[in-house]
């Protein structure tokens, strides 16, 4: 019953607050683009108190609008309240973002929900400030289970605050206005998803793409660490998400798979793996969307690893290079192999697996990637 009362509350404080501030509005989904995306797929513990959260994210987008695409996966509703948008440069001047224009709406359990578009001008160079009131404390909290964004929660009970990394409930950042010419979805395992990678870095090699193309790539991540094409570890397979994390995304008109290394590890055959590329290949075509197919990183040493696997690799790694039906490559092998099937120096970390920032530079660098950032 408190936290009803409190709830009731800061509604109408939020509503109060927000009254003389810019209003959210619908705009028709040819004039958004996605300019960030973070696939939900794991429950945070639920915070047992009305919490009051603030999340910054770097799209490196340009835009004069903003909307997010909250989900939730939980069993229960969730309830959220004075959620507002502002630039990292501006952060005093934020704005509101609403639902069928209410500032108290209501996130359905297992559902995903579009806000009405906020007027905020951007710049490449912003982050992107969110600041909302969840009052569901007892319903644990929709994320993305690797987390480089900057973030920090309070309850309203009790005032204990926690530093989060992931933000909760968005699994998209959408854009109105952006100056972009392409936008780019990348489905990939913990390569892509920044694994070991540190928070608030830019250091993945598709944020190096976005954040050096001044605004002209978007770039939005449907990447999830254990990923496997064929089989439902970490969430569903990539052949089985591939339209609802990345080509369902609003805008998106080129796609890059970054996966397989993990099919690999678990014993799958090169020639399933090129099936399965295959298949996404095929899915993607139809929408009209190419799709380039970035080879596996070598991973000698790491746990699990035989020479037979490793054999598999080449093998794979081979057949892209020179297989039809698809429309390019990033040769991620290549940009940071070193000897005897093995990460080069400084690219690995421990495992022998992950990339390190010097790792993802490389990729950064490799000419797959710049031909991609010319929208080509």
């Amino acid at each position: 019953m408190r936290r009803t009362i409190i709830g009731a509350a800061l509604a109408l404080a939020t509503a109060a607050a927000l009254a003389g501030m810019p209003t959210a509005s619908a705009a028709a989904p040819s004039a958004l683009r996605t300019a960030w995306a973070s696939p939900a797929n794991q429950l945070l513990g639920a915070p047992g108190a009305a919490t009051r959260c603030t999340f910054s994210i770097r799209t490196h987008a340009s835009a004069t609008g903003v909307a997010l695409r909250l989900r939730n996966d939980a069993a229960d509703d969730v309830v959220l309240t004075g959620l507002t948008v502002a630039t990292s440069a501006n952060p005093a001047r934020a704005v509101p973002l609403t639902v069928g224009r209410r500032l108290v709406f209501t996130l359905p359990a297992g559902a995903a929900v579009t806000t009405d578009v906020a007027p905020l001008a951007m710049a490449t160079t912003d982050a992107l400030v969110a600041t909302f009131t969840d009052l569901s404390g007892d319903v644990a909290p929709t994320a993305h289970s690797v987390g480089l964004e900057a973030g920090s929660c309070r309850d309203l009970d009790g005032g204990h605050a926690v530093t989060e990394d992931a933000p909760w409930f968005a699994d998209a950042v959408l854009v109105q206005g952006s100056v972009a010419q392409c936008d780019v979805a990348v489905l990939g395992d913990s390569i892509s998803d920044g694994l070991t990678l540190p928070v608030a870095q830019d250091a993945r090699w598709l944020d190096r793409l976005a954040a050096g193309s001044d605004g002209r790539v978007l770039v939005a991540n449907a990447s999830v660490s254990g990923n496997r094409l064929l089989d439902d570890t970490h969430g569903p397979g990539g052949v089985a998400r591939v339209g609802s994390d990345a080509l369902d995304l609003t805008g998106v008109d080129r796609l890059v798979v970054e996966e397989g290394t993990n099919d690999l590890a678990a014993g799958r055959s090169a020639a399933r793996v090129l099936a399965a590329y295959r298949d996404i290949a095929r899915i993607a075509h139809a929408r009209g969307v190419p799709v380039l197919i970035a080879t596996v990183a070598p991973r000698a040493g790491s746990a699990g690893w035989t020479s037979k696997k490793e054999a598999q690799r080449r093998r794979l790694n081979l057949a892209v290079r020179t297989a039809s039906g698809f429309d390019g490559v990033i040769d991620l092998d290549a940009a940071v192999r070193g000897g005897h099937g093995a990460l080069r120096a400084g690219y690995g970390d421990d495992d022998h697996l992950h990339l390190t920032v010097e790792g993802q530079d490389a990729v950064y660098r490799s000419a797959g990637v710049q031909r991609l950032s010319s929208c080509a």
